[in-house]
């Protein structure tokens, strides 16, 4: 597949995997930002359908902000980009 650097699409979406690769990078050496989002946020962002298909499937793991029963659950906003970024492309894919 050639990418044409002409295209504003495809540079968009360049750059875009790039920031996500980065900042995956950096998590990886240490560096902590705010990564983590409540469901709520998730939901409000990427969509309660789409983040509820995506941990049925098992793509994502919640994490809980503690063992009891009523702590917050969280994502790794990241991680929630990189899979929206996966879906978009399958779906240019199949049509």
């Amino acid at each position: 597949m050639a990418i044409d650097f002409r295209d504003a699409e495809s540079v968009r979406q360049i750059i875009e995997i790039a920031e996500i690769a980065a900042t995956k990078a950096l998590e990886k050496v240490g560096y902590k930002q705010k990564d983590l989002i409540s469901q709520r946020e998730a939901h409000r962002i990427f969509g309660a359908t789409l983040v509820n298909r995506w941990v049925k499937q098992n793509r994502i793991t919640p994490r809980k902000n503690g063992l009891a029963n009523h702590c917050k659950i969280l994502f790794s906003k990241t991680e929630l980009q990189l899979l929206r970024k996966v879906d978009m492309r399958e779906s240019k894919i199949v049509e």
